[in-house]
């Protein structure tokens, strides 16, 4: 099947609604690409796609392509025909990045920079929120079918508008899941476990209190969704990453042009060179990353950006990150002797772990 807009306009709403599991290819340029884009758009330039026809999976699963003007997206799709592809939509050109966020709306995308995204291979949305007083990103992960969820790095204090979500959006939580043991606040993993029958679960090095300590390798799964737990120590000894399909959720290992600390909890600078070098930055270069913190306003972020741009490891070897690490002369975390206790609690309350306010 093949078709083609000619009048360069958008997807009828009703072509859309196939798209949201096709892989949707970008014929651009990489410096176009990177001036706005289709949220999980694979970027392969059409003059290199004869070449990397296997990054777009199996030959039976729709691609739907775009360019800017439509000339080499036409061109594009006529090559995946003759290669076998059973279904190649030409959405035809965007004139520019403000087109291409508009665009998206209309086939199921969001624009890229914020907010609930579905992912092009699987049926989840990500819904990203924040705790003002500690820069802490939580999220919440929807299985679209059956309405399961996780949520990973829950604050104690928005307890009650995690909770509110949860029952606006008709989700059954599955798992509240902790990236690691965390020392700037404290989670509300046990909490959400008792007023919702979730599980809670963390690496196997670190809070003991979890219902499912995690390893490297291990599946979390809800719904028809799968997280793959990746073992990133170096923040602290029990750090971990969670992947799926196109979204990984780097805690406190990776943030948007930085990293987390190593200077307490068992961190290791070298560690973290290598969990980041050698588990997150062999991802796909599209990969969205959804960092645990922000302190400089930042959202979201791919592996591509941050191998190119994160200027404490953009070129660096393992030797010149320690240095830069051994050099930030950072305070200690303000709730630091309340949070530790707690989070290897769970969150609950001991004797030396008194509530905040």
């Amino acid at each position: 099947m093949f078709s083609s807009d000619p009048r360069n306009q958008h997807v009828r709403s009703d072509q859309a609604a196939g798209l949201g599991r096709a892989t949707l290819l970008d014929v651009r340029r990489p410096d176009e690409f990177a001036t706005g884009h289709l949220n999980g758009a694979v970027n392969v330039p059409v003059q290199e796609l004869a070449g990397r026809l296997a990054e777009l999976g199996p030959k039976d699963r729709p691609v739907a392509v775009y360019c800017r003007s439509g000339r080499r997206s036409g061109a594009a799709a006529q090559l995946l025909l003759e290669a076998g592809f059973a279904s190649v939509s030409d959405l035809g050109g965007l004139s520019d990045a403000s087109q291409v966020a508009e665009f998206a709306t209309q086939i199921f995308y969001e624009p890229f920079p914020r907010g609930p995204a579905l992912t092009d291979e699987l049926p989840m949305q990500v819904r990203q929120l924040f705790d003002q007083d500690t820069f802490t990103f939580t999220y919440l992960l929807i299985d679209d079918a059956t309405r399961e969820a996780v949520m990973i790095d829950p604050v104690r204090e928005q307890l009650e508008r995690d909770i509110r979500l949860l029952s606006e959006l008709g989700l059954t939580l599955k798992y509240a899941l902790e990236t690691h043991v965390h020392a700037d606040h404290v989670t509300s993993a046990a909490a959400l476990a008792e007023r919702t029958g979730a599980l809670t679960a963390a690496s196997k090095l670190g809070a003991a209190c979890a219902m499912r300590h995690l390893r490297d390798g291990d599946v979390v799964r809800f719904g028809d969704t799968t997280l793959r737990v990746l073992e990133t120590p170096g923040h602290t000894q029990d750090s971990l990453s969670f992947y799926a399909s196109g979204h990984v959720f780097t805690g406190d290992a990776l943030f948007v042009r930085g990293t987390g600390r190593t200077d307490f909890q068992n961190g290791d600078a070298g560690a973290l060179y290598d969990s980041i070098t050698q588990k997150l930055f062999v991802l796909p270069e599209q990969t969205v990353v959804w960092p645990g913190h922000d302190y400089h306003g930042h959202a979201v972020s791919t592996i591509g950006e941050e191998r190119r741009h994160n200027p404490r490891l953009a070129g660096k070897t393992r030797e010149e990150f320690g240095a830069i690490m051994s050099e930030l002369n950072l305070a200690p975390p303000k709730r630091i002797q309340v949070a530790v206790p707690a989070n290897l609690a769970c969150g609950r309350e001991t004797p030396t772990t008194p509530a905040q306010g």
